[in-house]
């Protein structure tokens, strides 16, 4: 099983907290093919909805995810956040 490029690229947006219209317009395609590249993926990888594909793609090395923190200014700056 392999997935496209686009459907890869659709893949990210969603798993980025993209909507599908915004992944369409990011994308300069429409909202239905957006769609079908989203229905694509699922099917690709047997899950029933975008939210496991995403899950299944991440767990495959499909996606990687990477995490941002942002911390404010810390009043004391002796303090370490754990």
């Amino acid at each position: 099983m392999r997935l496209a490029p686009r459907e890869v690229e659709a893949l990210t947006c969603i798993a980025m907290g993209d909507t599908v219209e915004y992944t369409a317009y990011k994308m300069g395609i429409t909202k239905a093919y957006a769609r079908k590249l989203l229905t694509n993926v699922r099917e690709k990888l047997e899950v029933p909805s975008t939210t496991a594909a995403v899950a299944k793609a991440i767990s495959m090395g499909i996606l990687c995810v990477v995490f941002e923190f942002h911390l404010g200014e810390m009043q004391d700056s002796k303090s370490v956040p754990l």
